[in-house]
């Protein structure tokens, strides 16, 4: 099966694919490479640093964790590439106080509060945004990373143990995932801003995404 890649641009509540506070975790298995990534910044926001459009959704997303999956720069049917095949994420909405009817908002209605919903394992996946339901465990990195890794591992049909090959910068110039070396020019995604925002069009596209999450 050929596995579609990401337009992070048109998600933009996703998980910035290389964004984390900190080194993450760089694994390899098949054809594949995934990165963990810990409270990463939604694709919003990295468009509002790079372009300087704001387009932050009436309802944001709060990532606590985050995997990214990568097709290995050799194996990449759709050839070499930055862009992800599938984000997964344990994720919650984040909701601004005075606004009506939105999805399990809190029912607190002190002026200035914020309400957030429980934490969610969610999937950004051949252009949507799905979820599993609410997420297990004790709300750490790891037990958040495994859940995680098991549902890619059971939705990508693979029964092999992925292999860490260290942090997100370990990708580069690794013979496991052939992506090459960054020049010293690659600054955008260094910052954890990939490269994928065409911005002809970025306003409208950001309109109907977030009509579509709110929605949905």
């Amino acid at each position: 099966m050929i596995h579609p890649l990401l337009e992070p641009s048109r998600l933009i509540n996703m998980p910035t694919p290389k964004n984390s506070i900190d080194g993450g975790e760089a694994w390899v298995i098949g054809d594949y490479y995934v990165l963990t990534l810990n409270r990463p910044i939604p694709m919003y926001q990295s468009i509002e640093s790079a372009t300087g459009i704001a387009c932050a959704p009436p309802i944001g997303i709060e990532h606590r964790t985050a995997l990214s999956v990568f097709y290995k720069h050799d194996r990449n049917p759709h050839g070499p590439s930055v862009r992800p095949i599938a984000v997964y994420s344990v994720e919650r909405f984040v909701i601004p106080s005075g606004l009506k009817n939105a999805p399990g908002s809190s029912k607190d209605d002190t002026p200035g509060t914020r309400g957030q919903t429980e934490y969610m394992m969610c999937k950004y996946y051949n252009g949507k945004h799905s979820n599993y339901g609410t997420c297990q465990g004790d709300g750490s990195t790891q037990s958040d990373r495994d859940q995680l890794m098991h549902q890619f591992l059971v939705d990508f049909g693979l029964s092999d143990r992925p292999k860490l090959i260290g942090s997100i910068v370990d990708i580069e110039g690794h013979p496991e995932t052939g992506v090459p070396r960054k020049t010293s020019s690659s600054n955008s995604e260094k910052r954890g801003c990939l490269p994928l925002l065409a911005l002809a069009g970025l306003a409208s596209a950001a309109l109907i995404v977030v009509s579509a999450f709110i929605a949905g």
